[in-house]
């Protein structure tokens, strides 16, 4: 175990690294909670690093150095942070500690420990719905943590900024490759927010702050926002028609909060992604249109348009895009069935609509990537 306390210099290599938070002793012949802390640690075999706000029994606090400088920059790192509140709310460090928990609330990166006692069920309340994992005992609160970390993820240099659930993730390894592969250097990253789904946390959404070398521009970029999610795989399903503006393309509508359209609901090609390290993106494809649309499709008739990003400027994921020509009897069917709603869970619901190019062209029923994905798949079938 690397214990690595206040003023001392940050490993410049880590695989899991956990930032003991909460009060600090109110005196010097007071003992402090993060010994008992680090000795259930290393009872539990943990081998990764600690960061400790406190200065060991042989070190002196460092007279140039700023202790809250460092703890800001010790949990940015870590990859978890593990609070610990005891029942005694009149030191000046609770207050800090306090402040710290509700600026990392919903990092997703929290484990709280706190005493079952009415005076702290006020912070049970303020974590109420947060991604958080609540300890009643300073041993349960270690256990959470060591849970949370899970296995870690080697990294260096300026990886180190970035928690192992994160860097782990493919969407993470798939812009950082991308990245790798131009040359360019990752020197810094502060995670901003980060959406998880499901009983098991998953991470769908995150947002990074990140610091880059521009190798061909020899150049450091800073304050970028890389926005990433899962990729999608999404099917343009069509039907030729005599002229190419009078193709016909079956669209799955749905209401999406984020739509700035005049009725309130996209239009988009049926797709959708998935938490599983898949290379068969058709797979993921074709399911999606099963679930959408209703319609099963052979991937035999599936045809590979290609791989890009949707929105470059801001989000990191991609969309892995096909092609399947419909049917005419297929495309009765589907505008017959066109007021038919379908949908994998309670949360989705998407109905079916047949547009022309024409249409689609003239009017803006679809956003510019859904459009792009409309004409590449249109082009590779000429």
């Amino acid at each position: 175990m690397d214990v690595v306390r206040t003023g001392q210099p940050f490993p410049d290599a880590v695989t899991r690294a956990i930032f003991l938070a909460g009060p600090a002793p109110s005196d010097a012949r007071s003992p402090s909670w993060r010994s008992e802390a680090l000795r259930l640690l290393a009872e539990r075999g943990y081998d990764g690093t600690v960061f400790v706000p406190e200065p060991g029994d042989d070190m002196a606090p460092s007279p140039d150095g700023d202790p809250r400088a460092w703890e800001q920059e010790g949990l940015r790192r870590a990859d978890c942070i593990l609070f610990w509140v005891p029942r005694r709310l009149d030191t000046a460090s609770t207050l800090i500690t306090h402040v710290d928990l509700g600026a990392w609330l919903h990092s997703g990166k929290v484990v709280l420990g706190a005493p079952d006692d009415p005076k702290l069920h006020y912070l049970r309340q303020l974590t109420d719905g947060a991604q958080v994992i609540p300890a009643p005992t300073l041993a349960a609160a270690v256990d959470g943590a060591l849970a949370r970390v899970g296995a870690g993820a080697a990294r260096r240099q300026g990886e180190c900024q970035v928690p192992a659930d994160i860097f782990r993730t493919p969407a993470f390894q798939a812009w950082y490759g991308a990245q790798q592969a131009a040359g360019n250097t990752l020197t810094g990253a502060t995670v901003k927010w980060v959406f998880r789904v499901g009983a098991r946390q998953q991470i769908l959404y995150y947002a990074l702050l990140v610091d880059i070398v521009v190798a061909a521009e020899k150049r450091h970029k800073k304050n970028e926002v890389v926005l990433a999610r899962p990729d999608v795989g999404a099917v343009v399903l069509h039907h030729r028609g005599a002229r190419p503006r009078d193709t016909r393309v079956a669209l799955i509508r749905e209401f999406r909060s984020p739509a700035a359209t005049a009725d309130g609901y996209v239009r988009e090609c049926p797709g959708g992604s998935s938490f599983e390290v898949t290379d068969d993106m058709r797979r993921v494809a074709l399911d999606e249109v099963r679930e959408e649309v209703g319609l099963q499709l052979d991937a035999s008739r599936v045809r590979v348009v290609g791989t890009r990003q949707l929105a470059a400027t801001t989000s990191s994921h991609r969309a892995h895009v096909v092609s399947a020509e419909l049917t005419a009897p297929e495309l009765d069917v589907l505008c017959a069935a066109a007021e038919a709603v379908h949908g994998a869970d309670a949360d989705e619901r998407t109905t079916v609509e047949i547009w022309t190019l024409d249409d689609l062209l003239q009017k803006p029923a679809v956003d510019w990537s859904t459009l792009g994905m409309i004409m590449a798949a249109l082009a590779a079938g000429d």
